[in-house]
């Protein structure tokens, strides 16, 4: 069985990779925003949603497709008055 210790430095460790690739999702989505006619794809979060049956996991998606639309309409307003 795994120590408190060890267990933690687990955790640490995916802590670190999944802030890496959120990082790199957000990058995405920006560099994706000039690209989309919409905010919303209802049809993609479905499908992402729907490839686990853990609720925490969805609403954590939830808040990553909330987010990313911000984001994405910042941007937008940013742009728009640089114009």
């Amino acid at each position: 069985m795994k120590t408190f210790k060890e267990i933690r430095k687990e955790i640490d460790k995916l802590d670190d990779e999944i802030i890496f690739l959120l990082e790199k999702r957000f990058n995405l989505v920006l560099q994706m925003q000039k690209q989309k006619n919409k905010l919303t794809d209802k049809d993609r979060e479905t499908y992402i949603l729907n490839k686990t049956s853990f609720k925490h996991i969805k609403e954590i998606y939830k808040t990553i497709f909330l987010q990313s639309k911000k984001m994405m309409h910042k941007k937008i307003i940013l742009e728009e008055q640089l114009k």
